[in-house]
């Protein structure tokens, strides 16, 4: 449990209902932490994973919604990207480096 008292079934919920109406998969790995996998509800050839999360360091609300927006940023750039090679978007492709602050 982390300091709010929060399961990892609740985190996973609550990260769930952000993410919606995108749907969300929970794997968790060998050494114990878990990945996410979301698909987009809008545009199911787009798919992303954030990886090594270990939900003992997800400790703040700041770090959930630091999660949840990864995961939103990256899943718009798939999108974008998406979009840019069928030809429908003219927005710039770029992917900056993301550093998780979990805290």
């Amino acid at each position: 449990m982390n300091i709010y008292g929060l399961s990892i079934l609740e985190i996973k919920a609550l990260i769930e209902r952000a993410l919606l109406p995108d749907h969300c998969r929970f794997v968790e790995t060998s050494d114990g932490r878990f990945s996410i996998t979301v698909t987009s509800a809008n545009h199911e050839s787009c798919q992303i994973s954030v990886r090594g999360i270990a939900f003992d360091e997800l400790r703040s609300s700041r770090a959930i919604v630091e999660l949840i927006g990864e995961a939103r940023y990256l899943l718009a750039l798939k999108i974008q990207a998406s979009l840019a090679r069928s030809g429908s978007s003219d927005l710039p492709l770029s992917t900056p480096e993301l550093k998780r602050r979990y805290r």
